[in-house]
């Protein structure tokens, strides 16, 4: 049996009967009827139940020799944080986030149903078909699409030979499906409530927006980082499978560039979409929005070298610092693959934005025009970026070189260990395979390395900031110290 699927009996019987139960509430049938029409008050979702059956997604273990293991929904049910999205809104910290936001239950507010269930069925206003759907939380169709659309592809994808062989991926958006195998598809859906998003009312997508509002009520900050959330989250595919099929190092590499870019092109659309909200409701809407700037501008402790920091970038002392999170390494990303967009056009266009963002009151026609002209980079870069060919380690050395001393900044210094982490991910799979033969085997220093400056960035037990690292990385001794040993070990 699979090792993630090593439960207790009890806890495996709950989970069948579940299943069953929902199966029973909507399992696809083996063929669409004769005048098949989509339940139109149901927006053309079937819901997360219709994937339960036994024969379809609720199998109890995983096929090894298929791509769908036919256990997905099993497996999302007991190990996958999105199907207890829903649920978390009703507990303690729902309830005090609720209470402080002056709203009754967070289970019935727009902005925290627009990604603790399916986007779509967040509006107050939605059908009471979908509204009974979003305790289900952020079900299959939140990122696979609406399965009873016009061409209702619930049943047609289980046809044998004719859904994934013969069908393209732009002949299966017809269907409303969203082909998550392509990553910039990918990262998109996911950066679209890991970081944000606008109002689309083409797709009936509702705005996506932790601000600080909703911040200071107790949600936690966004740091999404695509690789990582993947590397974390158990997948409910066959990875084996699909990693026979081609270089984990090269793949993992394409994430990660991928991931960054897609991420900041959201971040950014997000950014031009508060800036022209903000004109349009002068009085409701706060300017500039906190949430884009680094946290520890303000809530960082003050140690005892605080008075003698010298300012960098040229930013006005006593400005707020635009956040770096997601721009960080994206000029050294286009320097190693040869642009576009060219590595220098990248950075002035990133020190432009945050230089309009550190003004005191920030011009909002500036910002948007920053921010535009940078997501129209990004989008002809991601197109690019979907046909370079990958090598891990000549992508890692090259931005490696790039790093001059210690990041100021715990946004940078972590991005950075990221980055190594996904461009050193097929080394890691080798290290992993070798200790299953040899428990004693012993690990490269690079990979120790890592793993310690992870440890020093990570936030302690209980914590949802780096305690400790708030103030500039150089006047931290320790992180420094793991800092420049993993340069030293990349190095060698």
């Amino acid at each position: 049996m699979n090792a993630r699927l090593r439960i207790g009996s009890i806890a495996l019987a709950v989970a069948v009967a579940v299943a069953a139960g929902w199966a029973l509430r909507g399992a696809a049938p083996d063929r669409a009827p004769p005048g098949y029409a989509p339940d139109s008050g149901r927006m053309g979702f079937a819901g997360t139940p219709s994937c339960s059956a036994r024969a379809c997604h609720g199998g109890i273990e995983p096929l090894k020799d298929e791509i769908a293991q036919r256990n997905e929904y099993t497996h999302t049910l007991l190990y996958d944080k999105h199907a207890r999205a829903y649920q978390v809104l009703g507990q303690d910290r729902g309830k005090r986030m609720a209470e402080n936001l002056g709203i009754k239950d967070a289970r019935e507010d727009e902005r925290c149903l627009a990604c603790h269930t399916v986007p779509q069925f967040a509006p107050e206003k939605a059908p009471k078909e979908v509204v009974a759907l979003r305790s289900d939380g952020v079900g299959c169709e939140a990122c696979h699409g609406p399965a009873r659309g016009p061409k209702p592809w619930l049943t047609d994808h289980t046809v044998p030979g004719k859904w994934r062989e013969k069908l393209s991926p732009s002949e299966k958006a017809e269907y409303g499906f969203t082909d998550l195998s392509n990553l910039r598809v990918q990262a998109e859906v996911c950066a679209g409530c890991h970081v944000g998003a606008p109002l689309d009312d083409t797709k009936g997508l509702p705005t996506r927006d932790v601000h600080h509002d909703l911040m200071a009520a107790g949600h936690p900050r966004l740091n999404f980082e695509l690789s990582i959330f993947r590397a974390n989250m158990p997948p409910h595919w066959n990875e084996a499978l699909k990693n026979k099929k081609r270089d984990p190092g090269a793949y993992e590499a394409k994430v990660w560039a991928i991931g960054r870019v897609a991420s900041a092109k959201t971040s950014l659309e997000l950014l031009r979409y508060r800036g022209e909200q903000a004109l349009k409701a002068k009085e409701t809407m706060r300017w500039p929005e906190f949430a884009e700037y680094s946290c520890f501008a303000c809530h960082g402790d003050l140690d005892q070298q605080w008075k003698s920091r010298q300012q960098k970038n040229h930013r006005p002392v006593g400005s707020l610092p635009y956040d770096p999170w997601y721009g960080t390494l994206l000029p050294e990303l286009s320097e190693a693959l040869g642009g576009p967009p060219p590595s220098d056009e990248m950075a002035k266009s990133y020190e432009a934005l945050a230089k309009a963002m550190a003004q005191p009151f920030p011009r909002v026609q500036t910002v948007k025009s920053e921010a535009g002209n940078l997501v129209d980079r990004h989008k002809d870069w991601l197109d690019k970026l979907a046909t370079t060919k990958y090598d891990s380690a000549q992508l890692l050395k090259s931005i490696a070189s790039s790093v001059k001393g210690v990041p100021p900044t715990w946004e940078q210094a972590t991005q950075l260990a990221y980055a190594v982490a996904a461009l050193k991910r097929g080394d890691i799979l080798a290290y992993q395979q070798k200790v299953q033969k040899d428990p004693g085997a012993k690990k490269p220093a690079d990979l120790e390395a890592l793993e310690d400056l992870l440890k020093a960035l990570a936030f302690p037990h209980g914590s949802e900031s780096p305690s400790g690292v708030d103030g500039p990385l150089p006047a931290q001794a320790d992180v420094q110290k793991k800092f420049r040993a993993l340069l030293d070990a990349l190095g060698k």
